[in-house]
C-alpha cells in the first residue's frame, strides 16, 4: 500500500484506469518498477521521466544516490565528470561529512534541468556544485523531487520497488517539461514538413509519434490525462476534501486552457474517439483513398466543451 501523500498518482492512476474512461489506447502500461542489480551496478545521470517525481524503497542492500539540485541552484556535471563523481556530501544515519568539488556544466533546460537539445558540451564556465550524496539502507524509502538530476549505484546488492509519478504540486514542472519537449521536436522535423500528407495531418502525427518515443508522453495523451483526472475529480468530489478538489479541478483548467488558445499545441491533438469517427464518417460518404481526416475543428469544438465543462463543476464546488 502506497502511503499518503505519495498516493496522489495522476500518471499511474490515468494508465490504471479502463481506455474508455483515461482516452489512452487500451494497452497495458504504467510508470512503476522492479529493480534488482548486484553489488557495483549503477546508472548514469538523469532526472526522471516527464520531469516527474519519483519514490524508491530499498528491500533489501544499500544504495547509494547522488544528487543535484535543479539549475539555478546547482550546475549539471558534463558527461566526463559525472561518470567518476566523487561524493560532495554524504548523509548517512546523525553523521555528515561535506567536501567541495568542482565540476563542469552545460546549459540546460529551465523546464526540468534536462540537457538542451542544441548543446552537449560542457560550459566553459565551470562552477563548484556540491551534490547531496545519500546512503539508503533496507526498508528505507527516497523521495527524489521532480527535475533533480541523479545517478544511483548499489553499494550491494539491492531489491527495490520505484514509482515515477506526479500531482497537482508538480503539474506546471511536467508540463513546461513537455512543453519544451514537443518544441525541440517539432523543430527538429519541420524540414521534413512537405514530405508527409497534408490531408491526413501526416506531418503533425509523426511528430506525436517521435515525441511518445523521446518523452514517454505526447500532446494527445497529456490531454487525455488531464481531462481524465478532471473527471475524476467530479466524480468522487464530494467524497473528497473540496478545498483539494478545487485547487485540482483549477490547475488542470489552467493547462488546458493554455493547449486550447495555442495552435502549437492543439493542431496536435488526435483524440482516439474523433478520429475513429471521423474516418468512419469519410468512409461512408466516399470509398475514395487516401481519407481526409480534417480534424481540427472537432477537436477545437470537443476541448472547448471539456473547458466548459469543467469550469461549471469548478464554480459549484465553490457555492
Amino acid at each position: 500500500t502506497v502511503p499518503s501523500p505519495l498516493d496522489d498518482d495522476w500518471l499511474n492512476g490515468w494508465w490504471d484506469a479502463p481506455a474508455t474512461d483515461a482516452g489512452h489506447a487500451a494497452r497495458e502500461d504504467d510508470y512503476r518498477f522492479l529493480y534488482l542489480g548486484p553489488k557495483g551496478t549503477t546508472t548514469g545521470v538523469h532526472h526522471d521521466v516527464l520531469c516527474s517525481y519519483s519514490w524508491s524503497v530499498n528491500l533489501a542492500g544499500i544504495k547509494e544516490w547522488t544528487l543535484f539540485p535543479p539549475p539555478p541552484f546547482s550546475p549539471l556535471p558534463s558527461a566526463a565528470a559525472g561518470a567518476d563523481l566523487e561524493p560532495g556530501s554524504v548523509l548517512e544515519g546523525t553523521g555528515q561529512e561535506e567536501q567541495t568539488q568542482t565540476i563542469g556544466t552545460r546549459q540546460t533546460s529551465m523546464a526540468c534541468g534536462s540537457r538542451s537539445a542544441n548543446d552537449s558540451s560542457p560550459s566553459a564556465d565551470a562552477e563548484a556544485a556540491l551534490p547531496l550524496v545519500v546512503r539508503q539502507g533496507p526498508g528505507e524509502l527516497m523521495f527524489v523531487p521532480s527535475g533533480w538530476h541523479h545517478k544511483v549505484r548499489n553499494l550491494t546488492g539491492c531489491l527495490s520497488i520505484n514509482h515515477n509519478w506526479f500531482n497537482r504540486s508538480s503539474l506546471a514542472r511536467v508540463w513546461d517539461f513537455l512543453k519544451e519537449e514537443a518544441k525541440a521536436v517539432q523543430e527538429k522535423l519541420e524540414h521534413l514538413r512537405d514530405t508527409f500528407d497534408e490531408e491526413v495531418n501526416g506531418w503533425e502525427r509523426q511528430c506525436e509519434v517521435v515525441l511518445r518515443a523521446n518523452s514517454a508522453m505526447n500532446l494527445t495523451e497529456w490531454v487525455g490525462l488531464l481531462l481524465w483526472k478532471a473527471s475524476e475529480v467530479r466524480r468522487v468530489g464530494q467524497a473528497v476534501d473540496r478545498s483539494e478538489a478545487r485547487q485540482d479541478l483549477a490547475a488542470v483548467l489552467s493547462v488546458l486552457k493554455e493547449v486550447a488558445l495555442s495552435p502549437k499545441f492543439v493542431n496536435f491533438l488526435f483524440p482516439p474517439h474523433l478520429h475513429e469517427e471521423q474516418e468512419q464518417a469519410a468512409e461512408e460518404e466516399s470509398p475514395c483513398l487516401p481519407l481526409r481526416v480534417d480534424l481540427m475543428p472537432r477537436v477545437e469544438a470537443w476541448l472547448a466543451a471539456e473547458i466548459r465543462q469543467i469550469e461549471t463543476s469548478l464554480e459549484m464546488m465553490c457555492v
